[in-house]
């Protein structure tokens, strides 16, 4: 038996408009453009424009510039220690490094493969703070990132989940991240050699030119698992957004295949930044600044097209289980029921300002039935953020009924001096304005 309700699925591309015969040329291109922006892939870069992921993107890039670079400089200290008996995957993190991010390193680079040959970390208190104080800029970027990607999505900014489990999940994600990369480079390299064994020697056939392009083409299939991989892990695990594997994994795929067109046309970006004379001395920080911006908007890009998926197909990141179901519209409620209280006891309020005196036992009734349920709310509220049972016992409640008399009874006391007191001062005016008028009749 089906487990989801039986809905109405968009496809990614909708069928073709059909046209009748008297049909004109704009009414056929009105047709065709309504059409256009019913695909998915239109629709997913029109939700990123509204989540204003171009703008996230520019500040996800600017946190990204330095926390990449102090990335860089905690791995590679740990590196040189962990890694000193093989100074060849040290070799193939920095080529790696290198083909996937242009001008980063190499004589026209940011970096020097010398300078990251070099670097080690001293365990001493001084340097091991430095490391802490390094790792934890690096750290910052995936707190922006969260509430980037998170926004895409229409969730809050923040998971409710401890502060220190949080950062200790993005240490750990931080960890696998230069995990995954040392893998990466190390299959990479490892495939290169394994496509040459099976076409030359086992396979017995020399392709000339074609075995580079073969070659190429293993490492960035290589390039995009593991990419796909990242973009998981960011959507799912470092965002904690709920998504089901038959949604993330495409969506993952997608954002890998723009990876590696990003990649291969890093050398493109370089050398728009590098075009203006005024800039050029800083084109190569320039160009990957401007690479991180481009690998964001495919981050956010990516995450808008899954939420285009998941809406498609009715499925909501909050709502993924009957119990959150439930909690949410609990909330929800509850929030809604305290906006109408507010706004009845603005109202009654109101009404008693406007009211005789004898004619007000009603509304301080209503009253203080408002502010008693209102400060039930609040006192559920509060047992539940202390973890406490919602118990209230009746001495509560009449505690809370009469705090809500005294404070309708207060609040009459001041109604009635501010009648009186402008009662006082009609009658004075007109104690006043009464001789100038005897004398006017006379």
């Amino acid at each position: 038996m089906p487990t989801h309700p039986v809905t109405t699925r968009v496809p990614i591309l909708p069928p073709l408009p059909k046209h009748g015969p008297d049909a004109g040329l704009a009414d056929k291109a009105k047709a065709f453009g309504t059409w256009v922006q019913s695909t998915r892939p239109v629709r997913a870069i029109m939700h990123w424009n509204e989540s204003r992921g171009g703008l996230l993107a520019g500040g996800m890039a600017y946190a990204a510039l330095f926390s990449f670079f102090a990335a860089l400089w905690v791995f590679f200290s740990i590196a040189g220690i962990v890694l000193s008996n093989r100074p060849d995957l040290i070799e193939l993190v920095i080529d790696y490094l290198g083909d996937s991010i242009p001008g980063l390193i190499g004589p026209g680079g940011v970096i020097t493969e010398e300078t990251l040959l070099n670097m080690s970390a001293t365990m001493t208190i001084a340097g091991i703070i430095a490391l802490a104080s390094t790792l934890w800029t690096a750290l910052n970027f995936l707190n922006g990132a969260r509430v980037s990607v998170r926004a895409v999505f229409g969730l809050p900014p923040a998971p409710e989940t401890n502060f220190v489990v949080t950062k200790l999940r993005d240490l750990g994600l931080v960890l696998l991240f230069g995990l995954l990369m040392v893998l990466s480079a190390a299959i990479t390299a490892a495939s290169s050699g394994l496509i040459t064994w099976v076409i030359r020697d086992l396979l017995s056939i020399d392709l000339g030119p074609g075995l580079g392009f073969l070659i190429r083409g293993g490492s960035i299939v290589v390039g995009v698992l593991f990419d796909a991989v990242i973009f998981a892990l960011i959507l799912r695990i470092m965002c904690q957004v709920r998504i089901p594997a038959r949604f993330l994994w495409p969506g993952a795929i997608i954002g890998g295949v723009l990876t590696q067109l990003l990649k291969q046309a890093g050398s493109l970006l370089l050398g728009g930044a590098s075009s203006n004379p005024l800039l050029a001395t800083f084109a190569a920080l320039l160009g990957i600044l401007i690479f991180f911006n481009f690998a964001c908007m495919v981050l956010l890009i990516t995450a808008s097209w899954v939420k285009t998926t998941m809406d498609d197909h009715h499925v909501s990141p909050r709502l993924l289980t009957a119990e959150e179901a439930e909690e949410i519209t609990r909330v929800t409620e509850r929030e809604a029921r305290k906006e109408r209280l507010a706004t009845e006891s603005i109202r009654i309020l109101d009404e008693l300002e406007r009211t005789p005196r004898w004619r007000r036992r009603g509304l301080r009734r209503d009253y203080e039935r408002i502010v008693a349920e209102q400060q039930r709310i609040e006192r559920a509220e509060l047992r539940e953020r202390l973890g406490l049972a919602d118990d209230d016992g009746p001495a509560d409640a009449e505690g809370r009924s009469a705090e809500a008399k005294r404070r309708a009874k207060r609040s009459d006391d001041g109604e009635t001096s501010s009648f009186r007191s402008a009662q006082a001062e009609g009658e004075a005016s007109e104690t006043e304005t009464a001789p100038a008028a005897t004398r006017s009749d006379r």
